[in-house]
């Protein structure tokens, strides 16, 4: 078996070399951090091809789904951490939706969408 040790006459190579894999770890670190942070919020063409997506993860009860149509930030809205209470109120939403709905807005930066006959 072969086997080579280096030695470094100066010591700055060898500590140029540790802070260098120390900068490379807490990049891939940071980029693994920030990869991983969750979905990434989608953006879509229209009101109506969000609000199908949001109907579709209700309906499934896709966690995941719902923070990409909403984003990470909606979090506590979409999970309260009881499950059947968050799963009866998908099931409420869905036959409120289902009853009627109605997307309404004074402009191109609000659009709400109205569910349910009481509206």
């Amino acid at each position: 078996m072969y086997r080579r040790n280096i030695r470094f006459k100066d010591p700055k190579p060898l500590e140029i070399m540790i802070r260098m894999l120390w900068i490379l770890a807490l990049a891939l670190l940071a980029a693994q951090i920030a990869l991983g942070a969750g979905p990434k919020q989608k953006s879509y063409a229209s009101e109506e091809d969000a609000v199908q997506d949001l109907v579709a993860g209700v309906k499934a009860h896709d966690k995941t789904a719902l923070l990409a149509t909403f984003g990470a930030d909606a979090e506590p809205l979409i999970a309260s951490g009881d499950a059947v209470a968050d799963r009866n109120a998908g099931e409420r939403f869905v036959k409120a939706y289902d009853q009627s709905h109605t997307l309404t807005g004074s402009n191109d930066a609000n659009t709400i969408l109205e569910v349910g006959r009481d509206r």
